[in-house]
């Protein structure tokens, strides 16, 4: 959610960010975090917080006009064990974009919402949407032709999102091992790469042990790939917009 939350931010150009839940209170509990990476991305602890809507599917009247008339409004929505909500979220905002507001939204969803089966791909196109995903395999990409054409001519099967996955981390790391040794991950933050599934950008995670007294005494706990990938919902196809 961090990185679709900078994703927002930084690129939408919003006038106005909602946090965007059902009735279940266990919902809105995930707001909280969202909040507190707000504070961080702003860098401004006191930073108004984002705006935050509980939204009635059950109410015929449910509509989201008010929250987009003359601005450019993004919907941040942190369900992924709802599809019926999302669904219905996604066809009364599409319903209320008819009016003119389709050039002014944006929705901001997570992973799971690429496998869900019961939403209209018009409601996906109209309103905008977004969503992360740490692995996306582009069919166009020269790279990603070449691999399926040989995996198909040595298994007589296509591959699946596990095979590039699996090739691509093994090719990077042995190669990362062979020109740097056993202490490779000090190298990793100066390799970046551009793989077939996504992109590598790793930075070191520090953490500072019980007792210290100050910052300079963190060490460096492990390293982390800072990028995902976000897709975007067009032409009938999601495709990465990072």
């Amino acid at each position: 959610m961090r990185s679709l939350l900078q994703h927002a931010y930084k690129t939408q150009g919003a006038d106005r960010i909602v946090l965007v839940t059902g009735m279940d209170p266990n919902q809105k509990t995930r707001l909280g975090y969202l909040q507190d990476e707000y504070k961080i991305l702003t860098g401004n602890a006191q930073v108004e917080p984002l705006e935050e809507v509980q939204v009635d599917m059950n109410d015929a009247n449910t509509s989201l006009e008010d929250y987009m008339t003359g601005r450019k409004t993004v919907f941040i929505v942190p369900i992924y064990d709802d599809e019926s909500f999302v669904a219905n979220f996604l066809r009364v905002l599409y319903s209320d974009t008819r009016d003119g507001f389709g050039q002014n939204v944006a929705v901001y969803g997570l992973p799971q919402w690429v496998d869900f089966t019961r939403i209209n791909f018009d409601y996906y196109e109209g309103t905008n949407v977004h969503v992360s995903s740490s692995v996306f395999i582009d069919k166009l990409n020269p790279a990603v032709r070449e691999f399926r054409r040989r995996f198909f001519e040595r298994y007589a099967a296509l591959p699946e999102d596990e095979a590039y996955v699996g090739y691509d981390v093994t090719r990077y790391f042995l190669r990362m091992a062979a020109e740097h040794g056993t202490r490779f991950q000090y190298a990793l933050e100066a390799n970046p790469e551009d793989l077939m599934h996504t992109r590598f950008r790793f930075q070191p995670v520090a953490v500072v042990p019980s007792g210290a007294t100050n910052f300079e005494q963190a060490t460096v706990d492990r390293f982390e790939n800072k990028f995902v990938n976000i897709l975007r919902f067009q032409n009938y196809a999601f495709k990465r917009v990072n």
